[in-house]
């Protein structure tokens, strides 16, 4: 299901307004914005954004493997190095699409089938390339489960076609404000269900 797609569709065509959108040069613009999706009765996401920016580019991601603090030789061992660069053959196809920036803060929490909350997305900015099914969450990513846990990074890529997200930042695992563990990078290929990262230090796990 192309969840990031429908996101962004419904945010204009059934979101609560707060404050105005107007267009300029076809350049789409809103403050703030609130939405929910239904599936078969079933809640799939609420989004809260401000300072939304919407306009349609030919794009071309040039995305690759932009190493922080992953140990380059152990990845390229690793079968993450393959289904990655399969992802980011498709990802850096050249072609128009919506791009849409939130510059001041968006929140997105992802819903089971059951309606039970799967986990909340934070970040002080981010883009979404509406025909690719990526969001590229910038500064202050901040990923909490119903259970106190919360993973923080600087950068997050969520290709939600393929339910992939990665990062090749640090990130840090807390409980409250307890530090239960740091690694390297982050790689899950179910939306956050498991994930994996390098050079842990701690017990990183978010279900505990």
């Amino acid at each position: 299901m192309k969840l990031i797609l429908l996101i962004f569709l419904l945010t204009f065509l059934t979101c609560e307004k707060k404050s105005s959108n107007y267009n300029m040069s076809n350049v789409e613009f809103a403050e703030e914005m609130q939405t929910y999706y239904f599936e078969n009765e079933n809640m799939v996401f609420s989004l809260n954004a401000r300072r939304m920016q919407k306009e349609t580019q030919n794009i071309n991601l040039n995305i690759s493997h932009n190493f922080f603090c992953v140990d380059e030789d152990y990845f390229y061992t690793d079968s993450i190095y393959k289904i990655l660069d399969s992802i980011f053959l498709k990802l850096n196809e050249q072609t128009f699409s919506e791009i849409i920036n939130f510059s001041s803060g968006v929140s997105l929490d992802y819903f089971e089938d059951n309606n039970k909350l799967s986990f909340n997305i934070k970040s002080n900015e981010a883009v979404q390339y509406v025909e690719k099914d990526l969001i590229h969450l910038k500064n202050n990513v901040v990923i909490s489960s119903p259970n106190n846990r919360s993973l923080h990074t600087n950068n997050l890529f969520w290709d939600s076609y393929n339910q992939v997200m990665w990062t090749y930042d640090s990130i840090i695992v807390k409980n409250i404000d307890t530090i239960q563990g740091r690694g390297c990078g982050l790689f899950s290929f179910d939306n956050l269900n498991n994930f994996k990262t390098f050079g842990v230090k701690g017990k990183v796990n978010l279900e505990d």
